[in-house]
């Protein structure tokens, strides 16, 4: 095998160069595809805080209108016609509180309630 030379310092520049620029490449790719997964982890994180944090407002919401519902006229005196038994005043509560729960919900539908 007598090669000239020439072809021997080529072929061995070649393969330096190669080799070094895949080195260099596979680190390159290894180093940023950890940035991606921290990225990924610190996105899916935010998603969470922000999920958790509509889902506190959610029952927070949830909360008040439960006592504003409950403190309301109309539906301590159906509860005190429940308990009475008394089934002309359930009718008549039952009526009042379902007129009262549809006007809340347009107003909240339609953010007119002054909040």
């Amino acid at each position: 095998m007598f090669l000239s030379i020439r072809f021997k310092i080529i072929f061995w520049f070649v393969l330096i160069g190669a080799g070094s620029s895949l080195g260099v490449g596979l680190y390159a790719i290894q180093q940023q595809s950890e940035v991606l997964k921290l990225k990924g982890v610190e996105n899916q994180i935010r998603l969470l805080s922000q999920k958790a944090e509509k889902i506190s407002n959610f029952f927070k919401e949830t909360r008040v209108d439960l006592k504003v519902v409950g403190n309301g006229f109309t539906l301590q005196s159906l509860i005190e016609a429940i308990h009475s038994e008394d089934e002309e005043g359930i009718k008549f509560w039952k009526d009042l509180v379902k007129e009262e729960l549809s006007r809340m919900a347009e107003c909240m539908s339609s953010n007119e309630c002054g909040q």
